[in-house]
């Protein structure tokens, strides 16, 4: 069975995706955004990197943010 937490998980991921969708190729790549250094995309990245490491903790029982993929495309 899938752990409870994924289900709202996946609705997020559906809500990121609208907005990605939503916006144009400029907007996902200008840097910065507001004070922050990087773009849209980078941070879209960033925050798939650790939604890739909750995954693998959920199917390994082992999950590590310190360690997780990073600069992943």
């Amino acid at each position: 069975p899938e752990p409870v937490a994924v289900q709202p998980l996946i609705g997020l991921l559906h809500q990121l995706f609208d907005l990605v969708e939503s916006l144009t190729p400029e907007q996902y790549t200008r840097k910065p955004v507001g004070v922050v250094e990087s773009s849209v995309g980078g941070h879209v990245r960033h925050n798939l990197d650790h939604v890739d490491a909750l995954l693998r903790g959920l199917r390994t029982g082992e999950m590590s943010y310190d360690h997780r993929d990073r600069g992943t495309d």
